[in-house]
């Protein structure tokens, strides 16, 4: 066997090495149409989605009477107040 015989058997069996691993992909909403985009695997998409688990924090103003901030938040459908 040639060497460029050997690096092509070599790239084929990477390649279909790496499509076996990838398994589940994320299926997307029918309501999307999607084109030329690769499939997700499941396991790529569990691994980052604590970064899209953010709450968002809203400065409303400094208190009146000592040196301090109003923060409004949201936990679940409960709105709060933060001095």
């Amino acid at each position: 066997m040639s060497f460029k015989q050997q690096l092509l058997a070599l790239q084929l069996f990477c390649v279909s090495s790496g499509l076996l691993a990838q398994g589940a992909v994320v299926t997307p909403p029918p309501s999307l149409v999607i084109d030329g985009v690769p499939a997700i695997s499941t396991s790529l998409a569990d691994s980052i989605d604590r970064y899209g688990d953010i709450r968002r924090a809203v400065l409303l103003d400094w208190h009146p009477s000592n040196h301090s901030l109003l923060i409004h938040t949201r936990f679940a459908e409960t709105p709060q107040l933060h001095l």
